[in-house]
């Protein structure tokens, strides 16, 4: 599946992002500024939402192992270090804490970070974010983090590990995730400050802040859509609707 590539006028810089998924990575850095110019995703139901929600990028449905990075710069139109940002969002299943059947260092999906490397050597990206599951630090001490740190400072990137919780930053789930930073010309920024937790001014979201404001199901019910129970009571709920056009009371 592919799609034209749209790049806005005000964007601060390109991205791509690799194992994109159904998009959420690019919709942050579409926040952030930047235009994402193409994504690669080899599940057939996550790329098909991601071209649905961005309709701006070149997605290309593929395994990324038979992907020429060269093929995919010239496809974006942009050359050898006109990238500003490229994302990988590894699949992470054979470092899941959760798997209690295949993690470990026989799962072959754990050595896809080399392809991502293939594409860094290509397009000379101005930083690299690798994401994966806090998981991926407890198998053999750290190896896997320690190789794809050693392989983008061989490339001249300067690197870091950030441990990120989604909770320290106002979603209601304890979400721990490994990001694996680099920049290839000067310094990294530090990792961000929560702005959200038990000592801070603003507190974790609980799951009651979040959804207090949907109806009631019943078991069963075939039915599409209900109106929300109230008006939001929050400001979290304020957010979650933005946008909403129908079933507000």
């Amino acid at each position: 599946m592919r799609t034209r590539t749209r790049r806005t006028a005000r964007a601060e810089g390109f991205a791509v992002d690799l194992f994109s998924g159904a998009g959420g990575l690019s919709l942050g850095i579409q926040d952030a500024g930047l235009s994402v110019v193409g994504a690669v995703e080899r599940d057939i139901h996550a790329a098909t939402a991601y071209a649905t929600n961005h309709r701006g990028s070149l997605v290309v449905r593929a395994d990324i192992a038979s992907i020429s990075p060269t093929w995919l710069e010239k496809r974006i139109g942009l050359k050898s270090g006109g990238v500003s940002l490229l994302t990988a969002g590894l699949p992470c299943q054979g470092f899941s804490e959760a798997n209690r059947k295949t993690r470990g260092v026989l799962d072959e999906r754990n050595y896809l970070f080399h392809e991502m490397l293939r594409f860094v050597k290509r397009l000379r990206p101005v930083n690299v974010v690798v994401e994966n599951v806090a998981g991926i630090l407890t198998i053999e001490n750290g190896a896997f983090v320690d190789e794809i740190r050693d392989r983008l400072e061989a490339l001249q990137y300067t690197t870091d590990v950030w441990s990120l919780n989604a909770a320290d930053f106002g979603v209601p789930q304890h979400r721990r995730r490994l990001f694996v930073v680099a920049r290839r010309a000067g310094r990294l920024p530090p990792a961000p400050e929560a702005t959200h937790g038990p000592h801070l001014p603003n507190r974790w979201v609980t799951v009651e802040t979040a959804v207090s404001d949907l109806p009631s199901l019943l078991s069963g019910a075939a039915i599409d859509s209900l109106p929300y129970a109230t008006r939001p009571r929050n400001s979290f709920q304020r957010l979650a609707r933005h946008g909403a056009t129908d079933g507000q009371p």
